[in-house]
C-alpha cells in the first residue's frame, strides 16, 4: 500500500481490506505494524471474525515526522491454514511543509555620490518566493545616522509578494560612509540577512575666483594724458560667484572705468575691470584694487596697480649761431648770412615773433 507524498506534519488515511473467500468463518487474531512510528493503525487492528463472503477493513494512518521515503509492514494473523500470516508492505514519502523563502535584491546597495546637505534615496526589495507567509520581524539599520529607512517596515509578506524598503542617504560630512540593513524573518535557512549600504559625501559646489593679472602695470604716461588696461575676474568654480565690491584704495589718478559694479559671475564666465591711469604730477604712482566676493578661501583679492607719470611733450628751441658777424661791407653794398632756429623738443614750437631791435642797416630778408 503506497501513501505517496505527504507533507511533514500532515496525515493521510488509507485502508487494507481483509476478505474471507472460504466457506467457514475466518478468525483474525491481530493486525500489527513492524515499526509503528509514522504508520499507525487507526481502527480494525484487533481480533475479528469474518463470515464467509464478508470482509473487514483495517484503517491505516501515515503521519511523517521528517522528509524522506519510509516503509513499514502490516502483518495480519488469522486461522487460515495455508496463510496464517499475511504481510502488506506500506510505503510513503514525507515532503517538507510549505515554507517561506526570503529573497532580497540587491544584496548590497550603493547610493553613490551625494553633496553634503542634500539627500538621495534608493530601494531594497524584500520578496517572498516561498509557499507560505513570510514574517519579517525586524527591518533596521545598524547605526541609522546618515542612512535612514523612509518606508518599508516589518510585517507579513504573502507568497509571491514583496516589500519595497526605501533607504535615504543624507551625508553631513565628506567621504565614504556605510551602514548595514539588517533583516530578521522566519525563513528557516536565512533567518538573518545583512545588506551593506554605502554612499559618499561630496563638498557642495562652490565658486572659485581667479584674477589676472595679479598686479597691473600701466607703464609711463605723460602728465595730462591717460591710458587704460584691464583686470579679468574669472569664476573657475562650480557655483555662481558673487562679486560684492570692486574698489580702488585712493581712486585719484587711478580710476575704474567699467566693470566695477557688484555682480554675479556664472561658472566659467568672467568680467573685465577697466582701470584708467591719468597722472597729475610727474613720478611713480600706485594704488590697490580690492575685489570682495563670496569665494570662501579668497574672500578678498588685492591687485597692485602701478604707473609712472612723465612730463608732457614740450618744444625745445635751439638757435645757431648764437651771434652773427657780417665782417667788412663797403658803403652802398650789402651782405647776407643766416641764423638757424631749430626745434629739438617733442612738441611743436610756435615762433610768435622774429624782430630786429632797430631794423635800419640790418633787415630780415626771410
Amino acid at each position: 500500500l503506497g501513501f505517496g507524498d505527504v507533507e511533514v506534519g500532515a496525515t493521510k488515511r488509507d485502508t487494507v481490506v481483509v476478505r474471507n473467500l472460504g466457506t467457514s468463518s475466518l478468525s483474525v487474531s491481530a493486525a500489527t505494524l513492524a515499526g509503528g512510528k509514522s504508520f499507525t493503525i487507526e481502527s480494525g487492528g484487533g481480533a475479528a471474525s469474518i463470515a464467509p463472503g464478508d470482509s473487514a477493513q483495517i484503517a491505516l494512518l501515515y503521519s511523517p515526522a521528517a522528509p524522506g521515503a519510509e516503509a513499514d509492514t502490516l502483518t495480519i494473523a488469522s486461522d487460515d491454514a495455508d496463510e496464517p500470516s499475511v504481510e502488506v508492505e506500506l510505503t510513503g514519502n514525507g515532503t517538507p511543509p510549505p515554507a517561506p523563502e526570503i529573497t532580497v535584491a540587491p544584496d548590497s546597495l550603493s547610493i553613490g555620490d551625494v553633496v553634503v546637505g542634500m539627500m538621495a534615496q534608493d530601494t531594497v526589495i524584500v520578496r517572498n518566493d516561498g509557499m507560505a507567509d513570510l514574517t519579517v520581524s525586524s527591518l533596521a539599520l545598524s547605526s541609522g545616522t546618515v542612512f535612514s529607512i523612509l518606508s518599508g517596515s516589518a510585517g507579513v509578506i504573502l507568497p509571491g509578494d514583496s516589500v519595497v524598503v526605501v533607504i535615504q542617504f543624507a551625508p553631513v560630512g565628506l567621504g565614504a560612509q556605510a551602514d548595514t540593513l539588517m533583516i530578521e524573518s522566519d525563513d528557516a535557512d536565512e533567518p538573518s540577512l545583512e545588506i551593506q549600504v554605502t554612499g559618499t559625501g561630496l563638498a557642495a559646489p562652490a565658486p572659485d575666483i581667479t584674477v589676472s593679472p595679479d598686479s597691473l602695470g600701466l607703464g609711463e604716461v605723460a602728465v595730462g594724458a591717460m591710458v587704460q588696461d584691464t583686470v579679468t575676474v574669472r569664476n573657475d568654480g562650480e557655483a555662481d560667484l558673487s562679486l560684492t565690491s570692486l574698489t580702488l584704495t585712493n581712486g585719484t589718478v587711478f580710476t575704474i572705468l567699467s566693470g566695477g559694479d557688484a555682480t554675479t559671475v556664472s561658472p566659467g564666465d568672467s568680467v573685465s575691470v577697466v582701470i584708467q591711469f591719468a597722472p597729475l604730477a610727474v613720478g611713480a604712482q600706485a594704488d590697490t584694487l580690492t575685489i570682495e566676493s563670496d569665494d570662501a578661501d579668497e574672500p578678498s583679492v588685492l591687485v597692485e596697480v602701478t604707473g609712472t607719470a612723465v612730463p608732457p611733450p614740450a618744444p625745445e628751441i635751439t638757435v645757431m649761431p648764437d651771434s652773427l658777424g657780417f665782417g667788412d661791407v663797403a658803403l652802398g653794398a650789402m651782405a647776407q648770412d643766416t641764423v638757424t632756429v631749430r626745434n629739438d623738443g617733442d612738441a611743436d614750437l610756435s615762433l610768435t615773433s622774429l624782430t630786429l631791435t632797430s631794423g635800419t642797416v640790418y633787415t630780415i630778408l626771410s
